[in-house]
Order: C-alpha cells, then sequence, then structure tokens
C-alpha cells in the first residue's frame, strides 16, 4: 500500500511539523495548495495555475483584435449603430459570442478579413 502522506515542512515562524492525509494523484496537489494558503504559507509553484493565466492574458488579446475586426467590417459595410450595441450584448450574455470573437481574432491575421470587407465595400 503506497504511503499517501504529505508533510509539510515549516516556513520561518511556522508551527510544528504538519502531516495531512491525501489522495495518491493530481488533486493532491492543488489540495496541498489550498491547505498552504490557509495556514498563511507560501505555495509551490504550480505550472497548471500558470498555463491558465497565461491562456486568459492571449484570449483577452485575441479578443482585442476580433472588437477591432467587428468594428472595421462594421464599418465598412455602413451597418447602423444597432448592430454593434447588439455584438456587445451578445458577448455580455452569451460565452459562445465571446469565444466567437477570440477566433475572429485569431483567424484575422490568416484570412485578413478587415481588408477583404473594405476590399468589398470599395468594389
Amino acid at each position: 500500500m503506497p504511503n499517501n502522506r504529505i508533510e509539510f515542512a515549516p516556513f520561518q515562524g511556522a508551527g510544528p511539523r504538519t502531516t495531512m492525509r491525501c489522495a495518491p494523484n493530481r488533486i493532491c496537489r492543488a489540495g496541498r495548495t489550498v491547505y498552504e494558503r490557509r495556514a498563511g504559507r507560501r505555495s509551490e509553484f504550480c505550472r497548471a495555475d500558470l498555463s491558465v493565466a497565461g491562456a486568459l492574458v492571449v484570449a483577452v488579446l485575441y479578443l482585442f483584435v476580433g472588437l477591432a475586426v467587428v468594428h472595421a467590417t462594421l464599418a465598412n459595410l455602413k451597418a447602423a449603430r444597432g448592430w454593434l450595441i447588439a455584438v456587445y450584448v451578445l458577448m455580455s450574455l452569451l460565452p459562445q459570442a465571446l469565444l466567437l470573437v477570440v477566433v475572429t481574432g485569431m483567424l484575422d491575421p490568416w484570412l485578413d478579413l478587415r481588408r477583404r470587407t473594405a476590399k468589398a465595400e470599395s468594389n
């Protein structure tokens, strides 16, 4: 039977060594981080947390690019301002619409959507 006890070494000013029973899987690492935070100790570096934070930063950047595409497309088509308001309302209510704008922002460098709508307007 594997040993599924984790010992926490005390940091400066911490109390005695603490032992916590934990399942031997990835949930253990997350539980350990939460336990350390509650105890007022430093939590260990977690690559998964950094990956999620990095993905959110990149998604926000592509969201701005996608919004630029939406604004340029609606401006080139001379659409009424209500369409732009509708896009923002849908983005605030439906996460799928937000994801669609992010994907549009990701595809813009390859498909050059802003220039295509400008060319379509000039023809």
